[in-house]
């Protein structure tokens, strides 16, 4: 299993963006935000890492958002404590905080994002400190499915 974590307020990527002439493009902060964890993630890698070709599960995904200025004391003590607030609040879960992590791994992780045939434990909240968990595992027993 690859555990990884990224020390930065979670970023929603959105799509591709269309130009009046109908070219798209990235806005800079989102290729730069790529870039960033492209990095993180090869200075995590364990030295001999080697890219997975088949079947990976993400069995944690943890996107963790910095406390609200207005929580009051008692919040931000139970959020110490490890008391889970969940945002629920943009940006969602399911399409932009995944995208940009999920896109950022392919062709380092692994070969591309198809691979990926199963997510258990996605979450978004607030925490104590911003950042990412990312836990992956490779899907190596036949018996947990058939592939095509």
């Amino acid at each position: 299993m690859l555990k990884l974590k990224y020390l930065s307020e979670p970023k929603a990527i959105q799509s591709m963006k269309f130009t009046k002439r109908g070219h798209t493009y990235q806005p800079k902060g989102n290729t730069e935000w790529k870039s960033w964890i492209k990095l993180q993630t090869i200075q995590q890698l364990p030295e001999y890492f080697e890219m997975i070709t088949t079947a990976i599960r993400i069995k944690k995904l943890h996107f963790i958002f910095s406390p609200l200025k207005s929580f009051s004391n008692k919040k931000m003590k139970m959020i110490e404590d490890g008391q889970i607030f969940y945002k629920y609040t943009r940006p969602d879960l399911t399409d932009n905080l995944q995208k940009g992590i999920i896109d950022s791994l392919a062709g380092i992780i692994y070969k591309d994002d198809s691979l990926i045939v199963a997510e258990d434990n996605v979450k978004k909240y607030f925490g104590k400190e911003a950042c990412i968990h990312l836990e992956i595992e490779r899907i190596d027993n036949q018996n947990e499915g058939f592939y095509l």
